[in-house]
């Protein structure tokens, strides 16, 4: 249904870089550092 957007709804998509939003000494952060994954966009 149509209606006035909620001014207190969340973003829907972000903008900038994902690692900015990932503190450094976070797991995924640390797995990222040491994982080659470049295989997998050729």
């Amino acid at each position: 249904m149509l209606g006035r957007k909620e001014r207190d709804q969340l973003e829907l998509f972000i903008t900038g870089s994902l690692r900015q939003l990932v503190p450094v000494e976070h797991v995924l952060a640390r797995v990222d550092r040491v994982l080659d994954l470049s295989w997998l966009r050729e």
